[in-house]
């Protein structure tokens, strides 16, 4: 004998048959395809988004100068025992990028 103040242990059936004056949940074949999403920001949020990526990719042109530095050195290998190839002059050290990020944050 089941016992009436328990709910039910077998979870009822999802229909897709909506009781009149409710909405029916849409189906995966009503769903929108690749469908398309219109978002509104403040116009700071967009300037300070678009301040801290044109920083991004000036930090990240400094970086392909070195990187593209050490490739050259490295083409023309020095002997063992020689000392590191130095930076091209006028890239700065990571910490002097990081340095003019965060002052040039602090400014805005």
């Amino acid at each position: 004998m089941a016992d009436k103040t328990m709910p039910p242990t077998e979870a009822p059936t999802p229909t897709t048959d909506a009781m009149p004056g409710e909405m029916a949940a849409p189906t995966q074949e009503m769903a929108p395809q690749g469908g398309q999403v219109m978002v509104e920001m403040p116009s700071d949020a967009f300037d300070a988004i678009y301040a801290l990526v044109t920083q991004l990719a000036s930090g990240l042109e400094s970086l392909k100068a070195e990187v593209d530095a050490q490739k050259g050195a490295e083409a023309g290998m020095a002997p063992e025992g020689a000392e590191a190839p130095m930076p091209p002059e006028g890239a700065g050290t990571d910490e002097e990028f990081l340095k003019s990020i965060a002052e040039q944050g602090s400014v805005r």
